[in-house]
């Protein structure tokens, strides 16, 4: 056993754990899987968002306005498209299109606030 490397079995319960939990947060389907949001405290100095494709999460830094938040979120689902489609954009090029869907989906009335809704079970 190398001491530095976990063990496959180790590996395999930490990711059952986070999925777990990740299920008691909101989810979001994208391209039929489920992908666990959630809001945490700041993640890093420039992160807003992370999204974990081995685990199927989206977490957003909670200190933010809602719009802010509500961008973030697009934001990571275009990083969890970009991933699964392997279309291979650049941070730039996720950026622009964050932008430029945030404005059109919330200019004609399209609301992003219901996935920010966390809830229990």
């Amino acid at each position: 056993m190398n001491r530095g490397v976990p063990e496959d079995k180790e590996v395999t319960a930490r990711i059952e754990r986070e999925k777990k939990s990740a299920r008691e947060k909101v989810s979001l389907k994208i391209l039929g899987y489920d992908y666990a949001l959630s809001q945490e405290p700041v993640i890093g100095l420039e992160n807003r968002g992370f999204f974990n494709a081995e685990v199927q999460t989206i977490r957003i830094a909670q200190e933010m306005s809602q719009q802010s938040k509500e961008a973030t979120v697009l934001h990571e689902i275009i990083h969890a498209l970009d991933f699964a489609l392997a279309i291979d954009l650049s941070e730039t090029q996720v950026r622009q299109l964050e932008h430029g869907l945030y404005q059109v989906l919330t200019a004609n009335g399209v609301s992003l606030s219901p996935l920010l809704i966390e809830y229990s079970k």
